[in-house]
């Protein structure tokens, strides 16, 4: 695979995972040229399906996730939307990364093998796994937000990512069911991880759903792009809108109104998960097993 243009010739010099680690330490400075990193993103992605593609995946795939992974936090809402494109379809690259390694370490009898891994934020059978009760967490969300709100909306994501596309879509209509609440189809919108694609997707519902009175958001960047949206357009948060979110991001705490979401133990889950690894390395861990975390409903002003 090659690099697109005039960094194909910088990649080379560097070796690929080395330059990988400067675009990296380049974004965390603040200091980049969008276009270099497009391209950065673009030749990642091509580098990841080429090695998905080999047999060979499961001995590369640990580097391949721990260079992936120190990406993944990056801050997305400061992208354009085609760079945050590529952020995120390289961060699902790594997720699938992880899940075909580990079909591919599982023998016939659907014992795991000798190789021991821990997944983290995905609820799975085959291996040991620390994630977030997604499901649960939404489903009281939109409660809090129902106790007002007759004709909810909800803005997930793509439901490829079973967390947070499923289990999370899954809890917003179980409460509106015990709400007694029916949700037609053109109140639930698909977005990505993006502000951007938040406000998208609310100044569609304004348009398909006008009579709408909350919007339930699956994530909090998705929350932001429909808080900006309702203010341009008029709509009082939360007098005649009531918006939600989910994560509880640093910047839910500031931004105006306030938004209520959930706070998931993201560093918590982290810690359990290398210890669990680490266990499972030095023996003293033997058994599969699931952790799921606790979370907390944060209610603030973007709800009544």
């Amino acid at each position: 695979v090659l690099m697109p243009g005039r960094y194909e010739e910088e990649a080379d010099r560097h070796g690929w995972w080395n330059y990988w680690r400067l675009m990296v330490d380049s974004l965390r400075r603040g200091g980049f040229d969008s276009s270099l990193f497009e391209d950065m993103a673009i030749f990642a992605i091509d580098e990841l399906i080429e090695h998905a593609q080999e047999e060979s995946l499961p001995k590369r795939s640990a580097h391949l996730v721990a260079v992936m992974r120190e990406f993944a936090d990056a801050p997305l809402d400061e992208f354009s939307g085609r760079v945050a494109e590529y952020i995120r379809a390289a961060q699902l690259l790594t997720e699938a990364i992880c899940m075909q390694a580990v079909t591919n370490w599982v023998p016939v009898d659907g014992e795991i093998s000798d190789k021991k891994i821990v997944v983290l934020d995905q609820d799975v059978d085959l291996c040991s796994c620390v994630y977030q009760d997604d499901y649960a967490a939404m489903r009281e969300m939109a409660a809090l937000a129902l106790r007002d709100a007759r004709h909810p909306a909800y803005i997930g994501v793509f439901e490829e990512d079973v967390a947070v596309g499923q289990m999370r879509r899954k809890g917003f209509l179980a409460a509106c069911a015990e709400a007694g609440v029916e949700v037609p189809e053109r109140a639930l919108r698909i977005a990505d991880f993006t502000v951007d694609s938040g406000y998208e997707q609310a100044e569609a519902l304004l348009e398909d759903y006008p009579e709408l009175d909350a919007i339930v958001c699956a994530t909090d960047s998705i929350a932001y792009g429909a808080l900006t949206c309702l203010r341009e357009y008029g709509r009082i948060v939360p007098d005649e809108v009531e918006v939600t979110g989910m994560d509880d991001s640093e910047i839910s705490q500031i931004v105006t109104p306030t938004l209520t979401t959930v706070h998931l133990h993201y560093k918590t889950s982290g810690m359990e998960t290398a210890r669990m690894l680490v266990g499972f390395m030095t023996g003293e861990e033997q058994v599969t097993r699931k952790v799921k975390m606790s979370y907390e409903v944060v209610a603030r002003n973007s709800t009544r």
